[in-house]
């Protein structure tokens, strides 16, 4: 009995939000003001048609390498939540 009411509960909740009509008549303009926002950050806009200047192939691939290789370093883990409380122990 309690299985039947609340499916007769849920299913009159989705039948009143199939009666919105507001999704099919979304303002034509939502989501411009972002878009135009995103395309006045891109530096150069014709970056996708141009090919690329700089360093030759050899000498490109020594730089990439290098800079592959800082990732490699192993960083000492230091431990963020050390409040300096050291030793004891709680006496009851």
């Amino acid at each position: 009995m309690k299985n039947a009411i609340l499916t007769a509960v849920g299913l009159l909740l989705l039948a009143g939000c199939a009666l919105s009509q507001e999704a099919p008549y979304t303002d034509p303009q939502f989501g411009r003001e972002t878009q135009q926002t995103l395309d006045r950050q891109i530096a150069n806009t014709t970056a996708v048609s141009t090919v690329p200047e700089g360093m030759a192939g050899i000498q490109a691939e020594k730089v990439m390498n290098t800079m592959q290789k800082s990732y490699d370093v192993k960083r000492k883990q230091t431990n963020v939540m050390q409040i300096g409380l050291t030793g004891g122990s709680v006496k009851k």
